[in-house]
């Protein structure tokens, strides 16, 4: 037999091959792959474990896939053959294909096979013996031109952003972009609960923020609450941490403070630049907690700066007050 003809019958049992593995299980089609496969065989599949060595244990191999298979049917959707001579009775066969399960009503989720093999085949009497088949599965994240996936690696680096900017935005404020409270709580309580230093906890509410709602709309109100977070994040610029609790109500923690004096510098500052800044004429009312080096937490130092500030509110709007 020429070599044209021996590489065509190669091909057509390569052909055959996966057609059985896939499609065609009778027992028939069984006994023709053991006839044509060499006893020293080799296939060495996609699996790290899928290394065969012999005719029997591709035997057991085949008998097992169509197990697992359970039912399982499958379509050649593309399939490509090349040949190609080693020597006068050995020849080389490459290719691909694409199959894709028959959807089933069975499943909602289909399995599909897009696949790339060599293999050696051998003639002997008048037919091909497969001697040795290697199947891989492409990498289908590595992009056309590269040489090893690195379009996979910038998808995970983009994934493990975008996974980290949405835990961000978990932990902020829809409206103002500080903290909301719950992550605030678990920020305030990681602090005091890693140093011993000076920390205060102001707690701020707006005066008669309903009246700005009523008399202006809720929209003019969602812009002023912005603005004044704005100015909250400029007043205390040096890494302390901002929230918006709730509705009209902030609180700034300042882990470390130099001296009260200068806490309540910056207070002063806010509240001056809260009439000049915002055009709305409004103020607003500040409760402080200290805990002077005291083991504290989020709920003590926020209950003692609640009282500072309602106290404040019923003596005067627009001022502070000290816990003691």
């Amino acid at each position: 037999m020429n070599q044209t003809a021996f590489h065509q019958l190669a091909i057509d049992s390569m052909k055959r091959l996966w057609r059985s593995y896939l499609i065609d299980h009778s027992e028939a089609e069984f006994r023709f792959l053991l006839q044509h496969i060499a006893d020293d065989f080799i296939i060495i599949g996609t699996g790290k474990h899928e290394i065969f060595k012999g005719a029997d244990n591709m035997a057991a191999l085949l008998a097992k896939d169509q197990q697992e298979q359970d039912g399982a049917q499958f379509e050649i959707m593309d399939e490509w053959y090349e040949a190609q001579a080693l020597s006068d009775d050995l020849c080389f066969v490459y290719g691909g294909f694409y199959a894709r399960e028959i959807s089933h009503s069975r499943t909602q989720v289909i399995a599909d096979m897009d696949t790339r093999f060599t293999a050696v085949y051998r003639y002997e009497n008048g037919e091909a013996i497969l001697c040795n088949l290697h199947h891989s599965v492409p990498n289908m994240d590595q992009a056309m031109g590269e040489f090893y996936p690195k379009t996979i690696t910038q998808k995970a680096n983009d994934a493990i952003e975008r996974s980290m900017f949405l835990e961000q935005q978990l932990k902020l404020d829809s409206l103002t972009g500080l903290y909301n409270r719950t992550a605030y709580e678990k920020s305030v309580n990681s602090v005091l609960t890693a140093h011993d230093r000076h920390c205060a906890f102001l707690m701020i509410d707006i005066d008669d923020f309903k009246s700005i709602n009523d008399n202006y709309g809720h929209l003019q109100g969602d812009l002023f609450l912005r603005s004044f977070a704005d100015l909250l994040n400029k007043t205390f610029c040096h890494n302390e941490l901002i929230s918006r609790l709730g509705g009209d109500e902030f609180s700034v923690f300042i882990a470390d403070y130099s001296s009260k004096e200068d806490v309540e510098a910056l207070i002063e500052s806010l509240l001056d630049e809260l009439k000049n800044t915002i055009a709305m004429p409004f103020s607003c009312t500040i409760g402080i907690a200290y805990n002077d080096q005291q083991i504290s937490s989020f709920q003590n130092m926020y209950k003692n700066a609640d009282k500072a500030l309602y106290f404040s509110k019923s003596c005067q709007k627009g001022s502070y007050t000290v816990y003691k």
